[in-house]
């Protein structure tokens, strides 16, 4: 009872910090993607229209030219829905209703930043969103390091916790803290696949892959989820990489820190050996003080008798 009393008083403002935290990175995102989308929503809306108007008039011309020609008419639909395909894939919002600058893009925009994930599937058209990447960039990297921080204090403290309890030892070592990161981020990684898989239409190693390349920060780019709606989707992306950015920075900082004390050990310098004590030769020299002592007094001196 005093146990969970202590461990209850250690907790309750961390995990108070760690709310606080949470709620500052929402609204730093939220306010960075209001203000990317009043820049580049409507930039990026006019660039659509008029893609899809050059795109409706080259095939009316073609088609014109090609009206007897049903061969070349087929070969034209088919590179026309080649195009098609090829700008969806590169998220370049080739129609209005496909737009990569809505608030729920923004969002996922700002949140690639903050997180410093990076994807690369979209970029600001214009001069002051190329601007805003890196003035927000600064405003929210710090931001986001601050709250990282707190929430990784806040999951450290209860790891050290639950170890305490578990093991009942008063302080785990770095090989057990080790352990258990390594038990939570795979575990993490598991079911934050096996969600994206069910949720985005993948095989689940896609998931999986998916959520290593996102919570490391590698962001390759190569799979996203669907941000356009902002519904449901992009709250769960928001939630489960904000947990996992801070397992897997507790995981690398854990690891680490096992690697530095396993290395100290191996490079420390022997042990000396220890020296003969003086006591045990002490009656050698003795003897041998006194023999020198005779032969300088001469031999009509008497040493006198010791003791």
């Amino acid at each position: 009872m005093q146990l969970r009393r202590a461990l209850g008083h250690l907790l309750r403002p961390t995990w108070r910090r760690c709310v606080a935290a949470i709620l500052l990175y929402t609204a730093t995102a939220h306010l960075g993607a209001g203000i990317f989308y009043a820049i580049e929503g409507g930039e990026e809306r006019a660039r659509a229209v008029a893609f899809q108007e050059q795109l409706q008039q080259r095939r009316e011309l073609v088609e014109a030219a090609l009206v007897n020609d049903t061969t070349a008419r087929a070969a034209l639909d088919a590179l026309v829905s080649q195009l098609d395909e090829y700008a969806n894939s590169k998220q370049s919002a080739p129609n209005p209703d496909a737009l990569n600058w809505s608030f729920g893009g923004s969002l996922f925009f700002v949140l690639t930043i903050m997180t410093t994930i990076g994807y690369g599937t979209f970029v600001p058209y214009t001069l002051a969103g190329e601007v805003l990447v890196v003035v927000f960039g600064l405003v929210g990297l710090a931001v986001s390091g601050a709250c990282l921080t707190v929430l990784a204090d806040g999951l450290d403290k209860a790891s050290i916790a639950l170890l305490v309890r578990l093991l009942r030892v008063d302080k785990p070592g770095p090989g057990r803290r080790a352990l258990l990161y390594v038990g939570l981020a795979l575990a993490y990684w598991l079911l934050s696949g096996g969600i994206f898989a069910a949720t985005q239409g993948w095989d689940f190693f896609t998931g999986f892959y998916y959520a290593f390349v996102t919570f490391s920060t590698i962001g390759f780019g190569h799979y996203t989820i669907s941000y356009g709606d902002g519904g449901g989707g992009l709250a769960m992306f928001f939630l489960l990489s904000l947990a996992g950015l801070v397992v897997f920075a507790r995981l690398v900082s854990e690891l680490a820190d096992l690697l530095a004390a396993r290395g100290s050990a191996c490079l420390a310098p022997p042990a000396p050996r220890q020296r003969q004590s003086s006591r045990a030769v002490q009656p050698a020299d003795q003897g041998t003080g006194e023999a020198h002592a005779r032969q300088a007094a001469g031999p009509g001196v008497e040493q006198p008798a010791a003791g």
